[in-house]
């Protein structure tokens, strides 16, 4: 018969079975589980379209680094968050060995200073001044819209940040230069933090916790087992089917290329904890009534033709039931579902393979088996358990519209680690942490138009006081600080503020300047919320960007960003 040969050579089977289970689960180191938060984003929805255009252009991914100190305004404290931001990037785009760098500029109150401190001839020079009034004055030069931005109003802390390349290793560089440099700091603390920061420690706080979760899971089977069979072959036998299948699970998932997991992959292991010992129990089971009566092979034969057929379906329509989750437009939502296909095909493969081997190398048997009587006696109640289930049933139907679908990426965080408590106090103190931004692309220099200006200017200044929780600066902010607080009237004086007397910084955050077009970008703010709060203030946003569009003459996205993205990710 098709099944002989895990009857009549069980131990070969095994054998042959565990190479080829070793072969492949060496992939697993393979497996990329990524702390990007791209994984999350739906790539067809317009908002996400918009960020990867925004992207291509513009250096908008970032670290940032939280400060506390008693006196951020302190030229000694400045010139500590001046040094750190120099280490990060000693040189635009290029490190200390010339080759290419992930820091594409670093931006915090010390070098806006610095470059203020740069417009002014003769007396001016790129560095922090030692004088505290020269510095208090400098301060004083830089737009409150950009200023409070990064440094609290009480000046007790404040925040940099360290803009990568889109494709950045968030580990390599989190690892090998932030980490190490943060740790020299005397006059100031500063964590690392921001949402590429957060992910990369969850994936390390998970990764970091499995194994204690394993062994912990794996424990509490093997207690429940002994409880219910009292027999430690039963316990062995349920449970090396489960080893490899997630062996070969994951190391299946580890040769896929160009495949990235969220960290939620190991949601995989526990499923295939409870299927795989369900699997094989319904095997042992049967196999234990069938052997009392029967020579232990033919007690195999018809476990497998029964019991391993009503698995066979188990399976199918389990396999089925996740494949659903394929369709989705959310990456990590295909790729769980891709995995859990996976793994639930294995842990049938397994089970069918090697609990028959097991069962007759054992030697297995189970003497006395006992009926649960007890509960067999539940029987006589059919109409009252069918009533009771009914009403649990409707409770649980008129309960449906009360089950929240809303999900923040920061609820998904432990709120323990140390970039997560920075990031809960950034928001509160800076009234942001859900950044976002939105480009204006205007013909030929028609972003230094007077007209384009006070359009923007009066845009920023409607989102601002209109809208709720968002705030919002542009490089109309910037030209009227250096203005003396108005907008220049003309395009001549514009472009001389603009060469003349606006600092780098400004220029590479803000402005891009081409042959046939220029291109600005307009930040917007928003505290960490509730979702339904974020949509209002993201909408209202929309809506002034909506309402400005006729009166600049100019391209304007809407707003995106990790806010914007977190409602379309939500609605």
């Amino acid at each position: 018969m098709k099944y002989d040969i895990l009857i009549q050579r069980p131990k070969l089977t095994i054998l042959i079975f565990s190479i080829i289970t070793l072969i492949i689960s060496t992939q697993a180191l393979s497996v990329v589980i990524t702390s990007d938060i791209e994984v999350y984003t739906p790539s067809k929805e317009p908002t996400v379209e918009i960020l990867n255009k925004i992207r291509k252009e513009w250096p908008v991914d970032s670290i940032m680094i939280y400060v506390s100190g008693e006196n951020i305004t302190r030229v000694d404290a400045l010139k500590e968050i001046d040094a750190i931001e120099k280490a990060l990037n000693p040189k635009e785009g290029m490190d200390e060995e010339g080759l290419s760098d992930d820091v594409v500029y670093t931006a915090s109150i010390a070098s806006f200073l610095r470059d203020t401190n740069t417009i002014f001839p003769v007396v001016g020079e790129n560095k922090i001044p030692d004088d505290q009034k020269y510095a208090d004055f400098l301060l004083k030069l830089i737009p409150d819209e950009i200023k409070y931005k990064f440094i609290t109003p009480d000046d007790k802390n404040a925040v940099i940040i360290v803009t990568t390349t889109k494709d950045v290793d968030a580990n390599e560089l989190l690892e090998d230069r932030v980490y190490p440099i943060l740790g020299t700091t005397t006059e100031t603390n500063m964590t690392a933090t921001g949402t590429i920061t957060m992910y990369k420690e969850t994936v390390d706080w998970i990764m970091g916790r499995i194994y204690t979760v394993l062994i912990i899971s794996a424990l509490l089977i093997v207690l429940t087992l002994l409880a219910f069979h009292k027999s430690m072959k039963a316990v062995i036998i349920a449970i090396v089917p489960i080893i490899y299948a997630v062996g070969l699970t994951f190391g299946t998932i580890g040769m896929m290329p160009h495949v990235e997991f969220a960290p939620t992959v190991i949601a995989v292991i526990p499923l295939l904890g409870a299927l795989g010992v369900a699997y094989s129990l319904h095997m042992i089971n049967h196999f234990a009534e069938e052997v009392e009566n029967h020579p232990p092979e033919n007690a195999v034969r018809r476990i497998i033709t029964t019991t391993g057929k009503a698995i066979l379906l188990s399976a199918i329509t389990t396999i089925v039931g996740f494949a659903s989750l394929l369709s989705s437009t959310m990456p990590p939502i295909e790729n769980m579902g891709l995995a859990f296909l996976i793994g639930v095909l294995y842990c049938f493969i397994s089970t069918m393979i090697l609990v028959p081997p097991l069962l007759i190398i054992s030697n297995y048997r189970r003497k006395g088996i006992k009926g649960w009587n007890s509960f067999s006696k539940l029987t006589k109640y059919k109409k009252h358990i069918f009533l009771l289930f009914l009403v649990f049933t409707m409770l649980s139907i008129t309960a449906i519209p009360s089950v929240s679908t809303r999900t923040s990426v920061w609820e998904m965080m432990p709120s323990k680690m140390p970039s997560s408590i920075s990031m809960n106090e950034y928001s509160q103190k800076f009234k942001g942490g859900q950044s976002g931004v939105f480009l204006i692309e205007a013909k030929g220099d028609g972003i230094l138009e007077p007209s384009l200006l006070r359009g923007l200017d009066g845009m920023v200044k409607a989102i601002n006081v209109g809208v709720e929780n968002a705030s919002a600066f542009s490089i109309a902010d910037v030209i009227k600080r250096l203005n003396f607080g108005v907008l220049p009237q003309t395009k001549e004086d514009v472009e001389r503020i603009v060469n003349e007397r606006m600092g780098e910084k400004y220029k590479t955050m803000m402005l891009k300047m081409e042959k046939d077009k220029s291109e600005t970008l307009v930040y917007v703010d928003m505290p960490i919320i509730p979702v339904k709060d974020t949509k209002k203030s993201i909408d209202g946003v929309d809506q002034i960007i909506g309402q400005y569009r006729s009166e600049i003459n100019g391209n304007i996205t809407d707003l995106t960003g990790l806010g914007a993205i977190t409602v379309t990710i939500n609605t």
